[in-house]
């Protein structure tokens, strides 16, 4: 606070008998912050005869003001504060900011509290900080302790108590909220306990009892989910290298249980089963897989709590101990067996039966029949150890081959109870061993030659051979030996006779002969290998190892086959890029062994087709005239032994594309062909006629033949390969491109010679021969479009998508030309179709356009033709519309090419986007009340239009004083007709007359629809008036000032002045009448004051 004045002095009079009077003196108030302020007010010079006392100063002190220590709150950001208990000892510092408002004057120290710590979870729970003079923050630091109890979320009050200078602030702003969040794992944590880790079992049907326990907390309901592990599931905190028992040993399940309060532990059962397999010993594991709470503790969840505990904990191992003859039951494989004397592998095994666990040995003995130990076998140890999981072992007994010629002979092999390893014996333990009689006493039988070769008879009665089979060995007894001859597997009944039969050795006999006969056909074949076999021999004898004969009958009846062309004519396509395509070959009679086949290319010869077709040459040329060039510039052509010396020469030009002119001298016989007409040197000649070729008709000659190196690739004496065993083969055909529209074109393949590969057969009559089509024409496909390829397009320079689509304003007498153009070649006379595709088009025939589709005719050469669109002008307002022309049903040869339409789209127009202004052109309002402006669109309303409006005062007034916002946008999406503005204007205390403003909608932009229809602003209706009725009593209220209301004046002549004053508003000039009554000096007079604008 400050004084109103420095020093000031005035004067008290005191009358007669007065005792006292006041002095009054006005303290001012600001807002700034100040400390105790003193002044002396003094009593000085007394008049009359008064003295001043010794009351005559006085010391005035006032007080600090505007909160000059300063007012002490939390700032917002420390009202709340969480933190997490760290450690088990030690504490945690949270921090709460206290902020300082208003003045910052002196020292301040700020007191504090915190309650509901009941549970000493505080380091402290009282306190101060002090601020210094200036200073706005201070922190007071709050320390939670650390201990190792679990607890849930705990909360505390933090209070400003007091200050010792200044004051507390706001009331909400003087206590914060400590949590202190759960922590030690408040619901627990659970393990499966370690003596479950392992726990064994015996096999049978029971259950095994396992336990969960909880540690840490033991606050709330809480379920914890286990189950039991496949045998294929694997983690890597299980012990590794353990037999896992699957679900035929246990049965799965996957469960709970549920701890409730101060629950530390609960079982759960396991089911082990019982079954009839021998097995080892095997692990079931049991696994923890989630906990969660169900019911209890704090509605805001814990993190991580409930919670599983180290994963080495979360499981339990039972297990089931080995059982059912786990280790095995030993036995032979076999009660008896035969064997050859040559025999080297297992002649006898152990086998071990039921389970296979462990390592197992038992002792075994050999008992002597026939059979001599050492001689006949021999015993390499007494006995047959079989590894852990080993199911069959070998008996080391071993058959010695002596090489003696011996009848049947046996020994014993018996297993001895004497076992190792826990196994037992079983029911068979003896096995009987034969050797079979050895060193082929009956003989071995085998071909004495591999093999010999024939040719296929002609004779129908076949040709016979004899094959020799000779007995190796003993030549004891009568023994039969069976035979077969097949082919690829099969009987060879049609090359040979019999297929199958046995031939007869008697005693002694050493060889027999085998009689075949080798059949005749008419079917060609390759060589043909016919394997004869021996298959068995009976009473004792044996089929050596060389048992099969092959009888190899040679290739026969055209076996290579015959080739020609599968058909004299062939088409092929000119394709965009030089390309290869083949023509085919087949191969009747045999198709044995690879064939290369030779081939060349020609030229059609055009004067054959002139044969051909029954024409004269002469035909091809005008009348001949009497007259000569000078033969030096022309070609000769040597007639002189031709019958027909002028036909000769015709042929000659007709065969010659350069030719255009030829001559004949018949006194000398001289032929003379030109490459030009006739020239300077032309003379008359009675002995020379002159012919001119008819290019015309020459051309129909010429465009069916195919120009070698220019329509295809030429060959000469190339060839192509047919494999063996195929029955066709393809010649490669290169066909050129070029970008020259033609009509079907010819050339000739040639077949010249067919050969094996692999060189001449061994008999001359088997080579492989041509058949009758040996020559075929290739006929290149008319291309490059010959008759023409129709395309429609615009070529007006603003066309987009090259020409296909045309973008159109909508006026009256607009038209749009398109054209129809004939591209590739112009061959002949052709004929396409434009139309209006009404299905793909929405502008309307007659309304909006006039076209109506024709035919359009294209004559020899003829390469373009136009088409006009008329567009008919109206005043409704559309969106974009199209036309879609397109062509169809092209005549005489042409095609339609793929750009067969033209898209003439007529742009939107007649502001199809909407027309928008304000509904109310003026609205009347008074201050403070809401103002709802409403901006209208006309149909269709199509696209987005955004715009900005904007609040502008007349005369210079802000409208940032009048409206709370005075600008802003508006945005019509596609279809909307309506939005508002909503307006507040402000209120005060200001007198003022009526306020005149305008809203303006400006900066409209359109989207969605183009440039031609796109939305506008109402020119008439695009700004409306708002008008803010006079307040607050503009012009005034007037009334006497304080001061004059009692004015005293001593009785004297003289004129006393009275104050009037103007209240609120000061606004036009205003006229105050008075009138003075009663005890008046004067007669009443009515008097006028004037108050102007000040």
């Amino acid at each position: 606070m400050t004084i109103r004045q420095a020093a000031g002095v005035n004067r008290l009079n005191f009358g007669p008998g007065q005792r006292y009077d006041y002095i009054n003196i006005s303290i001012i108030d600001n807002a700034i912050p100040e400390d105790d302020k003193y002044f002396l007010v003094k009593l000085l010079n007394p008049t009359g005869g008064a003295e001043t006392g010794l009351g005559s100063t006085i010391n005035i002190t006032i007080a600090s003001s505007d909160d000059a220590y300063g007012k002490f709150q939390f700032t917002s950001d420390s009202l709340t504060a969480t933190v997490n208990e760290t450690g088990d000892t030690g504490f945690t510092v949270v921090n709460f900011k206290v902020e300082r408002l208003g003045g910052k004057i002196g020292s301040v120290t700020v007191f504090w509290q915190i309650e509901n710590d009941v549970g000493n979870d505080l380091v402290e729970n009282s306190g101060s900080v002090t601020f210094v003079s200036g200073e706005e923050t201070k922190v007071i630091g709050v320390k939670v302790r650390g201990d190792p109890y679990p607890e849930l979320d705990e909360f505390f009050v933090l209070k400003l108590t007091g200050v010792n200078k200044g004051e507390l602030g706001n009331s909400f702003r003087l206590q914060a909220n400590l949590t202190v969040l759960s922590n030690d794992d408040p619901y627990g944590v659970f393990t499966i306990t370690d003596n479950n880790r392992p726990i064994r079992t015996e096999e049978g049907d029971h259950v095994v009892t396992l336990t969960v326990q909880r540690q840490q907390g033991f606050v709330g309901l809480v379920r914890v989910n286990y189950t039991t592990l496949d045998a294929t599931e694997y983690y890597n905190f299980l012990p590794g290298s353990v037999a896992r028992a699957n679900k035929s040993d246990f049965v799965p399940v996957s469960g709970y249980v549920q701890l409730g309060l101060n629950q530390n532990r609960e079982d759960f059962d396991i089911h082990i089963r019982d079954d009839q397999i021998p097995e080892g010993d095997e692990s079931v594991f049991v696994r923890l897989t989630s906990v969660e709470l169900i019911s209890g503790g704090q509605s805001r969840p814990v993190s991580f709590s409930p919670r599983l505990g180290p994963n080495q904990q979360t499981y339990a191992q039972i297990i089931i101990n080995q059982n059912d003859n786990a280790n095995g039951i030993l036995e032979l494989s076999t009660a008896s067996v035969a064997v050859s004397e040559n025999f080297t592998g297992s002649i006898v095994d152990v086998v071990r039966k039921e389970g296979s666990f462990g390592e197992v040995s038992v002792k075994f003995e050999v008992i002597s029949g026939t059979a001599v130990n050492t001689v006949d076998y021999s015993v390499t140890s007494s006995d047959v150890i079989l590894a852990d999981r080993e199911r069959r072992k070998r008996v080391p007994v071993e058959i010695n081959d002596d090489r003696i010629a011996e009848l049947n002979e046996t020994f014993t092999i018996r297993l001895l109870p004497q076992i190792t390893g826990g196994a037992q014996l079983g029911r068979l333990i003896s096995t009987q061993v034969t050797i079979l009689s050895s060193d082929d006493p009956k003989g071995a039988f085998e071909f004495s030659t591999s093999g010999s070769s024939v040719e296929e008879p002609e004779s129908q009665s076949g040709q016979s051979v004899e094959i020799t089979v000779s007995r190796m060995g003993g030549t004891l007894d009568v023994v039969a030996v069976q035979w077969e001859a097949t082919l690829n597997g099969v009987p060879a009944t049609a090359d040979v006779s019999p297929t199958q039969s046995t031939i007869y050795f008697t005693s002694n006999q050493a060889s027999e002969k085998i009689v075949i006969t080798v059949l005749p056909d008419d079917e060609p074949e390759d060589q043909e290998d016919i394997l004869i076999t021996l298959t068995a021999a009976t009473n004792g004898g044996r089929v050596g190892s060389r048992n099969v004969f092959r009888l190899t009958i040679l290739p026969n009846d055209d076996p290579h086959g015959i080739v020609q062309f599968e058909q004299d004519r062939f088409v092929l396509k000119e394709l965009s890029a030089d390309d290869t395509q083949h023509i085919k070959l087949t191969r009747s009679g045999g198709s044995f062994g690879q064939l290369r086949v030779s081939y060349s290319t020609e030229q059609v010869d055009i004067l054959a087709i002139v044969s051909n077709q029954g024409q004269d040459i002469l035909d091809y040329y005008t009348q001949p005239v009497y007259g000569a060039n000078t033969p030096q510039d022309g070609f000769s052509v040597d007639v002189s032994g031709a019958p027909e010396p002028v036909e000769m020469c015709a042929r000659t030009c007709l065969s010659t594309r350069a030719c255009l002119v030829f001559q004949y001298n018949s006194t000398a016989a001289i032929c003379t062909w030109f490459t030009s007409g006739r020239n300077d040197s032309f003379m008359p000649a009675a002995d020379v006629r002159y012919y001119m070729k008819n290019v015309t008709k020459a051309m129909t000659l010429y465009d069916i033949q195919a120009e070698s190196g220019q329509d295809y690739t030429p060959v000469t004496g190339a060839s192509v390969i047919i494999q063996d065993g195929a029955s066709s083969g393809t010649i490669p055909i290169q066909i050129l491109a070029d970008r020259l529209p033609e009509l079907d074109e010819r050339f000739l393949v040639r077949l010249t010679n067919v050969e094996l590969v692999s060189g001449p057969p061994s008999n001359p009559r088997n080579n492989p021969r041509l058949g009758n089509i040996q020559m075929a024409t290739v006929v290149i496909d008319k291309n490059d479009d010959a008759n023409g390829i129709f395309s429609i397009f615009s070529n007006d320079p603003r066309a987009l998508n090259g020409g296909r689509v045309v973008e159109v304003e909508e006026r009256e007498k607009l038209f749009v030309d398109l054209v129809v153009e004939r591209g590739g070649g112009s061959i002949g006379e052709v004929y396409v179709m434009w139309s209006v595709d009404q299905s793909r088009s929405n502008a309307t025939k007659g309304i909006d356009f006039i076209a109506d589709g024709a035919s359009l005719i294209f004559g020899p050469g003829e390469t373009r033709r136009a088409l006009t669109i008329g567009i008919i002008d109206d005043d409704e307002a559309e969106d974009d519309e199209n036309i879609l022309i397109f062509l169809s049903n092209p005549q005489g040869g042409a095609v339609i090419g793929p750009n067969n339409t033209v898209n003439v789209i007529i742009m939107a127009n007649d502001n199809v986007g909407g027309t928008l202004g304000f509904a109310q052109s003026s609205v009347l309002a008074r201050e403070g009340d809401n103002l709802t402006m409403v901006v209208q669109r006309s149909r269709p309303a199509r696209g987005n239009a955004s715009m900005e409006w904007e609040i502008k005062g007349l005369n210079g007034l802000d409208p940032a004083l009048g409206f709370r916002v005075y600008q802003g946008s508006l945005v019509f999406k596609e279809g909307e007709l309506e939005k508002t503005i909503s307006l507040h204007i402000l209120e005060d205390a200001t007198p003022e007359v009526n306020e005149e403003y305008r809203i303006f909608l400006k900066n409209l932009v359109t989207s969605g629809v183009r440039q031609t229809g796109e939305a506008i602003l109402d020119p008439q209706s695009y700004v409306a008036s708002i008008t803010i009725q006079g307040s607050n009593d503009p012009h005034g209220v007037f009334q006497f000032a304080s001061s004059s209301m009692l004015v005293h004046t001593p009785e004297a002549n003289t004129t006393v002045q009275l104050m009037v004053d103007r209240k609120f508003g000061a606004i036009g000039d205003i006229h105050v009448y008075y009138e003075i009554k009663k005890g008046s000096v004067s007669n009443l007079n009515v008097n006028k004051i004037l108050y102007s604008y000040p």
